[in-house]
């Protein structure tokens, strides 16, 4: 690959951050990433395409969902237990 255009592909989202909005973009923050490598794991940020979802799940032995307004209820995995904020 030619750096030179690289480089200048890079400069054209810093030069204005605000282009970056105009693309689909995630956002992971890094301590969920140390908290899985710390504890053994190799994370892997999925990107989300429902319909890949059992492959995914073929590949991986735990998963970490991540942020929004919600919690897992803990039935839809198997586990009895339920955390007070599950509602």
């Amino acid at each position: 690959m030619n750096t030179k255009n690289r480089r200048s592909s890079a400069s054209r989202w810093t030069a204005n951050p605000r282009r970056l909005l105009e693309i689909p973009w995630y956002a992971l923050r890094t301590n969920y990433s140390a908290a899985i490598a710390t504890a053994g794991g190799l994370p892997i940020a999925l990107p989300h395409f429902s319909e890949l979802a059992d492959a995914y799940l073929d590949q991986v032995q735990g998963l970490v969902v991540t942020g929004g307004a919600f919690d897992v209820d803990p039935t839809l995995y198997g586990d009895t237990a339920r955390h007070s904020t599950v509602t």
